[in-house]
């Protein structure tokens, strides 16, 4: 294979691997403070596309049912929501006592008992798109679309093989 087109392959993969891991560490893992009203009418939250928003807005309005009821106090709050949500890309906290209204830390003393609904978000993706490069060997692509709620997948994949210049069409099934 050419050193110019090595070169250049390696590059671009290098910068789409860039790309995604900087888009990827601003796109998630966060608590959300909100009400419950909010969750379920509104249009946007900053760390999904619109078709998660609106999947997500379906899950909890059908729902009605926290993923968790969490009982602490308001100083233990934060650490006690952030082991919950270790497997899941961000959470959403809200008070069941005041649906309509942000929950807001700040009203309650930092000793003070508190219960709160707690929504764990995976916030899977409608289609992945995909580019591979295996040096001096193979370059392809794939398309994925979703199959299940929790992160299942079922794409096609294109192999190009740089040595004999064949090309495969595969399936690709992903969890």
């Amino acid at each position: 294979m050419n050193r110019k087109v090595m070169w250049s392959v390696i590059a671009l993969v290098a910068l789409l691997l860039f790309t995604w891991i900087v888009y990827d560490g601003n796109s998630n893992n966060g608590v959300i403070y909100t009400s419950q009203q909010q969750v379920e009418s509104t249009t946007e939250f900053q760390q999904l596309t619109k078709e998660q928003v609106k999947e997500v807005k379906h899950d909890v309005a059908v729902s009605k049912k926290p993923d968790q009821i969490v009982k602490t106090t308001v100083g233990e709050l934060p650490k006690v929501v952030e082991q919950n949500t270790k497997d899941y890309d961000f959470t959403i906290v809200t008070d069941p006592n005041n649906p309509t209204e942000k929950f807001d830390t700040s009203k309650y003393k930092f000793d003070q008992p508190i219960s709160v609904n707690q929504y764990n978000i995976k916030a899977y993706k409608k289609h992945i798109r995909g580019i591979e490069y295996y040096p001096d060997k193979y370059v392809g692509a794939d398309y994925s679309w979703k199959i299940s709620d929790n992160g299942q997948y079922l794409g096609i994949a294109f192999l190009q093989n740089l040595d004999d210049n064949k090309t495969y069409l595969g399936v690709r099934y992903s969890w």
